[in-house]
């Protein structure tokens, strides 16, 4: 019984790397495309059989700079496409994917892209760096917004489109000219894309208050 269900929490973990978008994917890696493809269609049956609440959409949508995946809206090996050509497919995936969750009575809260900072490796910094408080990294707040402007932009949009509310926590990680991966001397990073527990816990207050300023949605809206 114990290895049964051990062989159960390895089968139902989750898959990193899957957008939560109606895609299909295709790479090198043809098992965990299916894979996610299962995932999302797991976690909207799940959720359309549940009670009706607000869903909060986040990811750090790689996907858009990333051009070893290709994307279609339909089964089948999708041929190879320009940036923008798999961003309209992505874009177009998010609208589905809010249009099955607001049938089915969920409200939705998209997260906009948070900084990504590419070459951040605090594994490499020495002792030294670490006690002193020197291992971080700083960019500007140009480089940044134009880094992420595509994306940002698509989530800007498909939340008015879609009605969905949306919550930005670029302020935290950036004044009016740089963004950076500590706050106060204290680290909000611990590598290029996750943030700290200590910056979760800071962030906590300010995603409610967008859960929570989001009109229950009603099945067929």
């Amino acid at each position: 019984p114990l290895r049964r269900q051990r062989q159960m929490c390895i089968r139902d973990r989750p898959i990193n790397g899957c957008p939560f978008r109606d895609v299909y994917m295709s790479s090198k890696n043809q098992i965990q495309d299916n894979q996610c493809r299962q995932q999302y269609e797991s976690a909207i049956d799940w959720l359309s059989n549940n009670p009706s609440g607000t869903v909060v959409i986040s990811g750090l949508n790689r996907e858009y700079h990333d051009g070893s995946k290709l994307y279609s809206l339909e089964p089948g090996e999708p041929e190879r496409e320009s940036h923008e050509q798999a961003a309209r497919v992505l874009d177009e995936g998010l609208i589905r994917t809010i249009s099955k969750l607001k049938s089915t009575g969920h409200s939705v809260v998209l997260v906009q892209t948070a900084p990504i900072f590419e070459s951040f490796r605090p594994d490499r910094c020495s002792i030294e760096q670490l006690t002193s408080g020197r291992c971080s990294l700083q960019t500007t707040r140009a480089e940044m917004d134009e880094y992420q402007r595509i994306e940002r932009s698509a989530i800007q949009q498909i939340a008015g489109e879609t009605g969905s509310g949306i919550w930005d926590p670029r302020a935290f990680f950036c004044n009016d000219e740089t963004c950076s991966t500590e706050k106060d001397g204290v680290p909000i990073y611990r590598d290029s894309s996750h943030i700290t527990a200590h910056a979760s816990g800071l962030l906590g207050a300010s995603l409610a208050t967008a859960i929570e300023a989001v009109p229950s949605a009603k099945p067929g809206n």
